[in-house]
């Protein structure tokens, strides 16, 4: 949709997060602003046993460092 948005084919509706380098290079343009999305909870399930393979712990640790932040 970005690609689109890109080639002048019409507005989009996508997270800001998720074309902010293009908003930031002047590429895409805010038009509703003040129009939010609304957010969500996120979920991790998982199989839990004594066993958690790295990049299970991994994938844990980026999700809290990321979405903990944005609170």
């Amino acid at each position: 949709m970005i690609n689109a948005a890109l080639a002048g084919c019409g507005l989009i509706r996508v997270p800001k997060l998720y074309c902010q380098a293009e908003i930031e290079q002047k590429k895409l343009v805010e038009v509703m602003p003040e129009w939010k999305i609304p957010d969500v909870n996120l979920s991790v399930i998982y199989h839990k046993d004594r066993y958690k393979p790295k990049r299970l712990q991994a994938l844990l640790k980026h999700f809290q460092q990321q979405f903990l932040k944005m609170s």
